[in-house]
């Protein structure tokens, strides 16, 4: 059965051999640094602080490289989904080709549906207008006729209405 003890020389803790060993020196100290690594496996090895500025530049490092990696990253994925993309467009082209055909001509049946509709629309309002045009110059005509015959008979229209009924069946109009 083995235990630890201090060493007189580096003050830290070895194994010793045995329990009947009264080694108070450790290997490394006994053969002063001989072996390449310690020997002492009791021994933990200090861990070295760092300073801010090293904590700094350690951590803009990282930073750096984490940004390369996803610029890296980015691309991989951009050059993977375009890949994806072509193969996709070639293997369904003849679908698209077929399909922007009956797009295009479902378009232009609806642009000529669309035109019919317009000029007969325009053409009914064409109409309305002439006829508008024409009633209007009846009714102008009738206007001046009334006046005319107001005048000779010396008749007088009132704010209110009509005098008489025969001024009234003088200003009824067909339209």
């Amino acid at each position: 059965m083995t235990y630890s003890v201090e060493c007189i020389k580096c003050k830290l803790p070895f194994t010793k051999r045995s329990m009947k060993s009264n080694q108070k020196v450790c290997h490394d100290c006994l053969y002063k640094n001989a072996y390449g690594k310690l020997q002492n496996i009791r021994v933990m090895s200090s861990n070295d602080e760092l300073t801010k500025q090293e904590l700094v530049a350690k951590l803009d490092i990282m930073d750096e490289k984490m940004d390369t990696l996803t610029q890296t990253i980015d691309t991989l994925v951009k050059e993977a989904v375009e890949k994806l993309v072509d193969e996709a467009s070639l293997e369904y082209s003849d679908e698209f080709a077929t399909l922007k055909a009956s797009i295009v001509s479902m378009q232009k049946e609806h642009e000529e549906k669309m035109k019919t509709l317009l000029s007969t629309v325009n053409t009914r309002m064409v109409a309305f207008e002439k006829r508008l045009e024409e009633r209007i110059v009846i009714l102008m005509r009738k206007v001046r006729e009334l006046r005319n015959q107001a005048k000779k008979r010396k008749w007088r229209i009132t704010k209110g209405g009509v005098k008489n009924a025969l001024d009234k069946r003088l200003f009824e109009v067909d339209i």
